[in-house]
C-alpha cells in the first residue's frame, strides 16, 4: 500500500526562471524549470539543476559571453494569484565535478520554516533520504511522485502537476549508462518533460503504520525525497535534458540524482564551487 505526498511537500516545489544576458551583442536567454525549498530555520535553501543557473554547463558556451541577470521564483498561497518573487542576492553551491547536475541557492532575504510562510512549505533537511535509506529502505519498483512545472501545469495560480512512477534501477547498486555522463542517479519510470528540471522526487510511504502496541507489523516506511529531476531519455536511447523542449521521442524513462548528492554538497563530502551573486542594477 502506497499513500500520497503530503501537501506541505508539494508547496515546496517552485517555478524558477533565470534570465542571461550576454556582454556581447546584448542578447538574453530565459531558462525556465522547478526547484525546491529545503532545510533549515537560518537559511533558505532551494535546490535545482545546475544547468538551469549556469550557461556554460547547459550548452557548452564561455561562461563569460552569458550571465545571470535576474533570477526569479514564483510562489504562491493557497488563496490569491502567484508573485515572481525577485532574488537580489544569493550564494550558490555547485559541484566542482561536471557529473552532478545539481545546484544549491542560498537566500538570505527569505526565511521560511518547515511550515506555511511567504514562500511556501519547505521539506525539513532530515527528509532527504541519505545513503543508509537508498540502500536498505528503496526497493526496486517502488511508487515514485514528482510534482513540477512542465507545459500543462495551472498557469494561473502557477501550481505545479504531480505526476507518478516506479524506481526503475536497483538502488542497491549504481546505476550506470553511456549515454550520459552523470552519476549518482536513480533510473525512473516516469515522463519529465520540458520544465521538470530541478523538481523533487519522492519516494511514496509505504505500508500501514502501526502506533498501537497491541498490533505489530505494518511493513511501514516513510516518505522521503530521494532524487532532484534531472534529464530523460529519448526512444533513440540518447539523453535529452529535462528542461529540452523536445516531447515526441520520450522513451518513457527519466533519471535524477540522489538525494544525499545535495546532503554531501551542502556538508562537504563533494567538492564544491562556491559562488555569490547579486542582482546587478538595470
Amino acid at each position: 500500500m502506497y499513500h500520497p505526498i503530503c501537501r506541505a511537500w508539494l508547496t515546496s516545489v517552485h517555478a524558477l526562471e533565470v534570465t542571461f544576458e550576454s556582454s556581447i551583442g546584448n542578447c538574453t536567454r530565459e531558462v525556465k524549470g522547478s526547484g525546491f525549498w529545503f532545510g533549515t530555520k537560518h537559511v533558505s535553501q532551494f535546490a535545482t539543476n545546475r544547468h538551469l543557473i549556469d550557461y556554460e554547463y547547459k550548452t557548452g558556451e564561455p561562461r563569460r559571453e552569458y550571465e545571470v541577470s535576474r533570477m526569479k521564483i514564483w510562489s504562491w498561497k493557497h488563496a490569491g494569484p502567484p508573485q515572481a518573487i525577485d532574488i537580489e542576492q544569493c550564494s550558490i553551491l555547485v559541484p566542482k565535478s561536471d557529473q552532478f547536475d545539481v545546484a544549491v541557492i542560498q537566500v538570505q532575504q527569505f526565511a521560511p520554516t518547515a511550515g506555511h510562510g511567504r514562500m511556501g512549505a519547505s521539506v525539513g533537511e532530515s527528509y532527504l533520504a541519505d545513503k543508509a535509506f537508498e540502500s536498505d529502505h528503496l526497493e526496486w519498483g517502488d511508487q515514485v511522485t514528482f510534482a513540477s512545472f512542465q507545459a500543462w501545469h495551472d498557469r494561473r495560480l502557477r501550481k505545479p502537476i504531480v505526476r507518478n512512477g516506479i524506481l526503475a534501477s536497483d538502488p542497491a547498486s549504481e546505476f550506470t549508462s553511456d549515454k550520459i555522463d552523470r552519476t549518482r542517479i536513480h533510473l525512473l519510470e516516469a515522463m519529465s518533460f520540458a520544465g521538470s528540471s530541478g523538481c523533487p522526487v519522492f519516494a511514496n510511504a509505504r505500508g500501514v503504520r502501526v502506533d498501537d502496541v497491541t498490533l505489530s507489523g505494518g511493513n511501514f516506511r516513510p516518505a522521503k525525497v530521494i532524487g532532484i529531476m534531472a534529464g530523460h531519455f529519448r526512444a533513440s536511447e540518447s539523453s535529452q535534458a529535462a528542461s529540452d523542449s523536445s516531447t515526441l521521442l520520450h522513451s518513457g524513462l527519466s533519471y535524477c540524482h540522489k538525494a544525499s548528492v545535495i546532503s554531501d554538497l551542502i556538508n562537504g563530502e563533494i567538492a564544491a564551487e562556491p559562488r555569490s551573486w547579486i542582482r546587478p542594477l538595470c
